[in-house]
């Protein structure tokens, strides 16, 4: 399945996971820190002048990305309205905050730079946008 990678080493599936969808010669995607709870993870990301989250979740052995994300992926109200249960986004809201007060403040700044949620399609991974949906709903 694309857009999916196996777990065994949890950070490194989520990083090969990222850099398979996303790193380009031309633009090579850095990913970190890798923050994870029950299941779920946020990783930080940076690609170019871009940065972001993205929030995972492992089902059956396999991460796959649900959302690209900004600032909301480290505040544990929003990862609830997510579909977190309280305590997991609580405890991954403070793990994402503490890995990314290590990180100098330009790449933290980096990271909160993604505007919005841009969800991601479970078999192709890639952003959905109202056209892709038009397309899905024609077919």
């Amino acid at each position: 399945m694309a857009g999916a990678v196996h777990a065994g080493d949890d950070r490194g599936a989520i990083r090969d996971l990222l850099l398979h969808m996303f790193d380009r010669p031309e633009a090579r995607l850095s990913v970190a820190p890798i923050s994870i709870e029950s299941g779920v993870a946020v990783a930080g990301w940076i690609q170019g002048d871009l940065g972001g989250r993205a929030l995972l979740r492992e089902a059956n052995g396999t991460w796959q990305i649900i959302l690209c994300g900004g600032d909301a992926l480290t505040d544990a109200a929003a990862l609830q309205q997510l579909g977190l249960d309280a305590e997991t986004a609580r405890k991954l809201a403070l793990s994402v905050k503490t890995s990314e007060a290590q990180l100098p403040p330009a790449i933290a700044q980096q990271l909160s730079s993604f505007e919005g949620l841009v969800m991601m399609d479970q078999h192709i991974a890639k952003p959905q946008t109202d056209t892709a949906h038009r397309e899905h709903d024609r077919q």
